[in-house]
């Protein structure tokens, strides 16, 4: 009996632990003030399994300005000529080698990536900087800039699913931006689709002015 006890009282909690990762506490879409993540990223689940699904079927649905595998190098490979600085470039090209990854929950690697993943891992590659590995925590970082001054390297949130953030990605210019995709793996998608421009919750900018004016 106590044995039965002590493994429910241990799945009630793991199931607490799933619960409170995936949904968060707070509805609200907050900034904090500037700084970046110092201590090691700890992983919770931007999106339920089953809220995944609904993502994915509604970005089926309404993701109009879809591009092809072809058309995207083709874009990312302009843009990365076209860079105004090293640090940029370099963001471009971090971003090129992840194209194709297909979407894994909870996944950082070239393999199987989710989208906090995905920005988590181009940050710390390109500028060295450690996000935490979660949409709705980096939301909390950096500092908080309208649309119209979206510059290469600023982190864009969406509340897909729910009330709160629940996905990022990486704009890189002409209002596009790098995302994973819970569809189509890493990619790039447009701010003006229907999907995203319905969804979009707002932009930060990250402090990395002192890597980007090197060389």
């Amino acid at each position: 009996m106590k044995k039965t006890y002590r493994l429910f009282v241990s799945v009630s909690a793991a199931a607490c632990l799933f619960i409170m990762g995936c949904s968060g506490s707070s509805p609200r879409f907050t900034f904090g003030n500037n700084g970046t993540s110092s201590s090691k990223p700890r992983f919770t689940f931007d999106e339920t399994p089953e809220q995944l699904k609904v993502e994915a079927k509604e970005l089926k649905a309404e993701d109009d300005r879809t591009l092809s595998p072809n058309a995207l190098r083709e874009e990312i490979g302009r843009m990365e000529r076209q860079s105004p600085n090293a640090a940029t470039s370099r963001l471009m090209s971090a971003i090129m080698s992840y194209m194709g990854t297909p979407y894994q929950i909870g996944g950082t690697t070239h393999s199987g990536i989710d989208c906090s993943g995905f920005t988590m891992e181009v940050f710390n590659s390109v500028y060295g900087i450690q996000l935490p590995h979660n949409a709705l925590a980096q939301s909390e970082l950096g500092e908080r800039i309208p649309k119209d001054d979206l510059k290469p390297g600023d982190l864009v949130f969406f509340i897909t699913v729910g009330r709160r953030i629940s996905h990022v990605g990486i704009y890189i210019g002409d209002d596009l931006f790098a995302n994973a995709s819970v569809s189509e793996g890493v990619t790039i998608s447009s701010l003006d689709s229907r999907y995203y421009k319905r969804r979009y919750a707002g932009a930060t900018k990250i402090n990395t002015t002192d890597i980007s004016n090197g060389n």
